[in-house]
């Protein structure tokens, strides 16, 4: 399946390209809105072709002070 990383930091999107292999990253000005920003990252798939409607997309993210952490997984629908 394809990955994308939806990121803030220009260190981790390079590092989608060089050590992750098969992800992309989508560098982002901010993501304090994390559902707004899935929300707008799915459609933008949908438009591209990339995604349809009612398929299944895995949303991994973190609600936390803690720089890189990841404490929530769910599963919208496209």
């Amino acid at each position: 399946m394809p990955i994308t990383v939806l990121t803030s930091r220009v260190t981790t999107a390079r590092q989608c390209y060089g050590w992750l292999k098969g992800c992309t990253a989508k560098l982002m000005p901010q993501i304090d809105k994390t559902e707004e920003v899935v929300r707008e990252t799915i459609n933008e798939f949908k438009e591209a072709g990339l995604i349809f409607d009612g398929e299944a997309v895995v949303i991994v993210h973190g609600y936390t002070a803690n720089v890189g952490a990841t404490n929530t997984m769910k599963i919208e629908y496209a």
